[in-house]
Order: C-alpha cells, then structure tokens, then sequence
C-alpha cells in the first residue's frame, strides 16, 4: 500500500466518530472493520461491488454469529460502514460504490 493510502486511513483513525453503537467498544469494533475494509479496498487491485459487499457482509455476519454487537446491522452502523467505505474507493478513483443493502 502505497503512503497516500496510508495517510488516508491514518487520518480516518484519528476522527473520533460515533458509529451510533450501544457502547464506545463497539464504535471501536465498527472503526476497525471500516479500517479493515479500507486496507481491502486499497491493496486490491481487481475490485467490484459484488465480491467488496461480499466480503463486508462475511465480516458483519461473523460479528453477529458470535453474538458480540449485534447493533452493528443496525441501519445506522451499517450506513457509516457503507459511507466512509464509498469515500475511499472514490479517493482511490474507483467507479463503483457499495450498497448497504447488499451486506
């Protein structure tokens, strides 16, 4: 990954955003997924919006699986999951964006 990328999720981690979790360890969680998802979407080079929603509803399903912060299906973690993901594929110049519904 290149250091603009790296910039870019450094700054990401440096907001403090509320996810709109029940607690500040699962705004942690979901901070850490968007940032998971970033460093995807960053170091791969052959991207759609079918395999990158796949790939956040695997990590979503998982959490819920475990029953560890089920809220994060909620409508509102899902939709800043879904807007800061959208950001950076539009910073990396992708031309695609990815759909809540979809994970």
């Amino acid at each position: 990954m290149n250091n603009k990328y790296k910039k870019y999720i450094e700054d990401f981690n440096n907001k403090n955003i509320c996810f709109e979790m029940f607690t500040e360890k699962g705004n942690d969680k979901v901070k850490k997924i968007i940032e998971q998802i970033m460093t995807t979407v960053f170091e791969e080079d052959k991207l759609n919006s079918r395999n990158l929603e796949s790939y956040i509803k695997k990590i979503l399903d998982k959490i819920v699986k475990k029953k560890q912060f089920e809220e994060i299906r909620d409508t509102e973690p899902e939709t800043h999951i879904q807007n800061y993901v959208n950001e950076a594929l539009k910073f990396k110049g992708e031309n695609f964006k990815v759909n809540r519904w979809r994970f």
